[in-house]
């Protein structure tokens, strides 16, 4: 329903006043401004307050008589012409006055929102750069290559897949035992030959790895790691240090051409 003032609709009941001769609801701040209901003929309308009745001297039935009848004024044509005009366009100011308003307000509105999500979705681009960014300098560390291909050798010694086993060392790969003996490459594959074939599962775990690549060599590479071997036959532990190297003739691959055990 429309507040008679503005003439806009009443969105909020719990806002609006109601007028208690006529019923019409108002909005709160329209009812204070014109001081009381705004609706024409309504005996609360502060315009027509003015023309009440004194009924201290008449009796009971005579003012029921008075308020079941239409009040009634004398007014002059031309005057009430006149303040009909005045009153249009009084409302009509108004109006255009509270709908600027409310253009305005809901142009500062949509300028916030408009403003906020842009500086959220220019935030977001800054994260999601130095994100990127980020992780391309970490892929693109030796560290990191180091360290897969660490974890790349440890998943083929579990699959048990003694070819690519071989990938990961050099032809001048030397494996030294807990008791300083010496194995090489093709004594070290052997006995892993045998040892896949006579285990049903092998479980590797590596921890407190640590990578030092030479500062004036970069080409070479030292890890230390603690590993615990388990199968189905064997359960040990110990700590190895891998020496790497890589060279163009492996396409600058990382290998392992020594090995301690201790």
């Amino acid at each position: 329903m429309n507040c008679p003032y503005c003439q806009t609709k009443i969105k909020n009941q719990n806002e609006a006043v109601t007028c208690l001769l006529c019923r019409t609801p108002h909005h709160k701040d329209c009812w204070n401004e014109n001081g009381g209901c705004t609706t024409y003929g309504c005996r609360e309308n502060p315009n027509f307050k003015n023309n009440a009745v004194d009924v201290g001297n008449l009796t009971i039935n005579e003012v029921e008589q008075l308020q079941n009848t239409p009040q009634t004024t004398e007014t002059n044509p031309e005057t009430l012409t006149d303040k009909v005009a005045d009153d249009k366009i009084l409302f009509e100011k108004e109006f255009k006055r509270r709908y600027k308003e409310n253009i305005s307000a809901r142009r500062r509105q949509n300028a916030f929102v408009i403003g906020s999500l842009f500086i959220l979705f220019i935030f977001f681009i800054i994260i999601f750069y130095s994100a990127i960014t980020k992780l391309d300098s970490l892929i693109s560390s030796e560290d990191y290559k180091i360290k897969q291909f660490i974890y790349s050798w440890k998943y083929s010694w579990e699959s048990k897949n003694i070819e690519e086993l071989k990938n990961f060392y050099d032809e001048d790969y030397i494996f030294i035992d807990k008791d300083k003996s010496t194995v090489n490459l093709n004594e070290r594959i052997k006995r892993l030959t045998q040892s896949f074939r006579s285990s049903k599962k092998i479980n590797i775990k590596f921890s407190d790895i640590k990578i030092d690549i030479d500062s004036t060599e970069k080409n070479y590479a030292t890890v230390t790691l603690n590993q615990e071997y388990k199968s189905d036959k064997i359960k040990e532990t110990g700590k190895k240090t891998l020496r790497l190297y890589r060279a163009e003739k492996s396409s600058f691959q990382w290998k392992i051409f020594r090995e301690f055990y201790e």
